[in-house]
């Protein structure tokens, strides 16, 4: 009897570290996402299963040019794997134009785009 027990307690002690071992082997719980805009990268912590958001500005503006991202190099997807984003990034004058839609049922809508800006209408339209 003694000596099953010792066998019982050998195997469980042999068995505790691959246990521990394979518990570390399933998903994590976040993945590092990197954004890459005209060279910058910013990294963010994603939790796995999330859709990555990027934390910058779409925007921004210098003395001679006004610059936004007109989109990725591939779609946003939840977040499997370390991944990375680089951004396409749109360079327009300062200048703001404003630009009339004649919208279903004549209604117009003014929308204001910078100058080499493709204009869209307001969004639900």
């Amino acid at each position: 009897m003694k000596r099953s027990i010792a066998l019982l307690l050998s195997f469980v002690l042999l068995l505790l570290p691959c246990l521990t071992l394979l518990s570390g082997c399933g998903e994590k719980d976040a993945y590092t996402i990197t954004f890459s805009v005209n060279g910058k990268e910013t990294a963010v912590e994603t939790p796995a299963g999330e859709i990555p958001v990027y934390p910058g500005e779409t925007s921004w503006e210098t003395s001679d040019h006004f610059y936004k991202i007109t989109g990725w190099d591939k779609e946003f997807a939840p977040a499997t794997s370390k991944t990375t984003y680089v951004a396409t990034v749109g360079e327009y004058g300062l200048t703001l134009y404003d630009v009339i839609f004649i919208l279903a049922g004549d209604q117009l809508v003014t929308v204001q785009a910078h100058e080499g800006e493709v204009p869209t209408p307001p969004e639900g339209y």
